[in-house]
């Protein structure tokens, strides 16, 4: 099996993450680090007690770890990725330093374990000719493509000064994997620390900004564009026929596409984390078995790779769906 969605926190950049006073941060309490990303988790939204955010523990930063837990996953090769929130809270001279700083320990990782990892790269996006130069010498490393937020630097993903990103990362045919960070949905998630932002928040998030890229008509501009999508496209695969409807009418403020949006849905790549068997089936017939790719999600709480398996059972894949859902969709993607 291979895992596209798989996270990796340098020590150095937890150590940084402990500087910052602003969320997203990590606090000490009692010699145990926390991790603090989403408002909703802060006791002063809550009204509870203890300490904010959700423990880190060696899975986060130590290699040896990471192996160990694929081997027990039976997991043969992780693509490996720093998890939010990257680069994107910094200043832009810190981003291009930090960013370096990462892409450097992340192709170490893919040095000493060349059979095991592969690196997706972090690029500063708040400058986007920056991340567009970081993407062709990335590409000269090694690395298989890069993570980027759904706010990419604070932009909305449609946003046209993202395109000569998106122009390079077509050339060099180096896929994009689009993740969220900041959980869409405000004092309406407020009630459950991580919970609701999690599980929520994230997916709706993801939705808009793909959509947005979509009516952009940036697929139109970069056909040949590979973007990967983080947990199953968020809920795209549901509410499809809304977003086509809507284009379809006579509505003045509609893009005028080449196409309807779920034709440009369907170029997209998924994860499978979604552990929800009918929920992969109407992914799969949104976008085909040969757009889906495992995914694990480790080392978050919410990582559980039974619950992948199960799903993937449940959703009635053959045999020959399977095989490309776990291995050779990945294996063509990022050219393992």
């Amino acid at each position: 099996m291979i895992d596209v969605h798989s996270h990796f926190y340098p020590r150095s950049y937890i150590d940084r993450l402990k500087a910052e006073s602003a969320i997203p941060r990590v606090d000490t309490v009692g010699g145990q680090d926390y991790f603090v990303i989403f408002p909703q988790e802060l006791r002063a939204a809550t009204g509870g007690s203890g300490p904010e955010g959700r423990p880190l523990d060696a899975s986060y930063w130590d290699l040896t770890a990471k192996l160990a837990w694929m081997d027990r996953a039976g997991i043969s090769t992780t693509v490996l990725s720093i998890g939010n929130p990257w680069v994107d809270f910094l200043s832009n001279a810190d981003a291009e330093a930090w960013a370096g700083r990462l892409n450097a320990a992340l192709a170490e990782a893919a040095r000493r374990h060349p059979s095991r990892i592969a690196a997706l790269g972090v690029l500063p996006l708040q400058d986007p000719a920056a991340a567009a130069t970081e993407l062709a010498a990335l590409s000269g490393l090694g690395f298989r493509g890069a993570i980027i937020s759904t706010r990419p630097g604070g932009r909305l993903l449609d946003d046209r000064s993202l395109w000569p990103l998106f122009a390079r990362a077509e050339a060099l045919e180096m896929p994009l994997f689009v993740h969220p960070h900041d959980a869409m949905g405000g004092e309406g998630l407020i009630g459950y620390g991580h919970g609701l932002p999690l599980v929520f928040g994230f997916v709706f998030e993801t939705t808009v900004a793909i959509a947005r890229l979509i009516l952009s008509g940036a697929f139109d501009e970069f056909p040949s564009l590979r973007i990967v999508v983080a947990h199953l496209g968020g809920t795209l695969p549901y509410t499809l026929g809304r977003l086509n409807a809507w284009a379809a009418a006579s509505d003045a403020r509609a893009p005028r596409l080449r196409k309807p949006p779920g034709d440009y849905v369907r170029r997209l790549y998924l994860d499978g984390i979604s552990y929800h068997g009918p929920a992969v089936r109407c992914a799969i017939e949104t976008v085909g078995a040969d757009r889906l790719l495992f995914g694990s999600d480790h080392p978050f709480a919410i990582s559980n790779i039974g619950m992948v398996h199960d799903s993937l059972r449940n959703a009635g894949l053959t045999d020959r769906e399977r095989d490309l859902v776990l291995r050779r969709n990945a294996e063509e993607l990022f050219k393992l």
